[in-house]
């Protein structure tokens, strides 16, 4: 199985590390997640290769977002786009992030 590598974009770094943690947390320690909170750091990123999926907060506006599900579309990289709306963290990633992982057979809960 592959190790999954979670792109997480947001425009408030505490909202994006808390939940680069919790897909960490969440998916286990082989894991690779990372945040960013501008446009061109998660666009390089895409254009690396090996992103798995890209996580795009509620805060991300229109134009930014439109660049950023383009950028994931052209690598194959499928998006969650859901925003926390006030739920805690851990459960937003087991009901958004953990379900994309495994249906991609990437990566499933920690053991």
């Amino acid at each position: 199985m592959t190790s999954p590598r979670v792109l997480v974009v947001g425009r408030e770094p505490q909202v994006v590390g808390a939940v680069v943690g919790a897909v960490v947390e969440a998916v286990g320690r082989h894991t690779v997640a990372t945040g960013a909170t501008r446009d061109a750091d998660a666009l390089a990123e895409l254009a690396g290769g090996g992103v798995t999926l890209l996580v795009v907060g509620g805060g991300v506006e229109g134009r930014s977002r439109e660049l950023l599900r383009a950028g994931a579309q052209a690598h194959g990289v499928p998006v969650v786009e859901s925003p926390l709306r006030g739920e805690e963290v851990e459960s937003y990633v087991r009901r958004e992030v953990l379900p994309r992982l495994t249906a991609h057979g990437t990566g499933g809960p920690a053991r």
